[in-house]
């Protein structure tokens, strides 16, 4: 999931609809960048993304889970 940004980096923007899958099939349950990406030091040549993923817990119940 992306959010909490005011506009999204460029190349985020033009790889959303990958991401957003690749968060589905992996089950991410949010997912962070930071680092250069998001400032104006960003060079697409050059560097690199920074990620932060939290993943959702399959080992727990949830609540759509038979008890």
């Amino acid at each position: 999931m992306l959010h909490d940004m005011k506009q999204l980096p460029e190349i985020l923007v033009e790889h959303k609809n990958a991401i957003r899958c690749l968060c589905a099939d992996l089950a991410v349950r949010e997912l962070w960048v930071f680092g250069s990406v998001v400032t104006e030091r960003f060079d697409p040549a050059r560097s690199d993304l920074d990620f932060v993923i939290e993943f959702f817990d399959s080992n727990k119940p949830g609540i759509f889970d038979a008890t």
